[in-house]
């Protein structure tokens, strides 16, 4: 009896031809949105897009110069790279704190609200956002909480125990900065997102 679906435009790569999000090259010019939307209107079904508020792409990502600037490094100045849990897939994640990712993500749920849908899904908006040693991140942490982002090189995600002795203060400024922004981008982003007509979801 349901009536709405949820379809996934940007995971590992986009499934549409993307200007801004990284696109698996052997769909060509198929836009998957499009032909999902195809069916879900001839069932009258509700269709939303599926997006995570910070990414992780495959690991060919991480050396092409147009997604670099996007990408989360850890204490070392290397990308963030987890294992996805699929085989010996492994991801690069972005940093979506990072102002460049940022900016870009505003463009993408542009380019997603182009599509026929009625809205766009984030899934847990202020959950997984790891600390990123980037420059950006450096410079504007050290402005938010007048610490050096470098207390926080023996800390680890969230979803894993920390060491005996993580620094919780700096630990627990992080997330006090990523929540601000988080709150930022998600009023922007309904700012577009209903601003086109259609409806966002968390």
């Amino acid at each position: 009896g349901g009536d709405t679906f949820r379809f996934q435009p940007i995971g590992y790569r986009a499934v549409y031809p993307s200007q801004y999000f990284p696109s698996y090259p052997e769909l060509g010019n198929r836009n998957l949105v499009d032909e999902v939307s195809q069916e879900c209107r001839k069932a009258g079904i509700h269709l939303y897009s599926y997006c995570p508020l910070d990414g992780a792409w495959d690991e060919k990502i991480a050396n092409d110069p147009r997604y670099i600037p996007y990408l989360r490094l850890d204490a070392d100045g290397k990308p963030h790279a987890r294992n996805t849990g699929y085989g010996n897939v492994k991801s690069i994640e972005t940093c979506a704190n990072g102002d460049a990712y940022r900016q870009m993500f505003r463009k993408l749920v542009q380019e997603l609200c182009a599509q026929d849908t009625d809205g766009l899904y984030f899934d847990a908006p202020s959950g997984y956002r790891g600390v990123c040693f980037c420059d950006n991140c450096r410079d504007l942490f050290k402005k938010f909480s007048g610490m050096d982002i470098d207390r926080l090189r023996n800390s680890r995600g969230l979803r894993q125990s920390q060491p005996a002795d993580v620094d919780y203060e700096a630990l627990t400024a992080w997330y006090d900065w990523s929540n601000k922004l988080t709150e930022e981008d998600l009023i922007e982003l309904r700012k577009i997102i209903h601003g086109s007509g259609k409806f966002m979801l968390c």
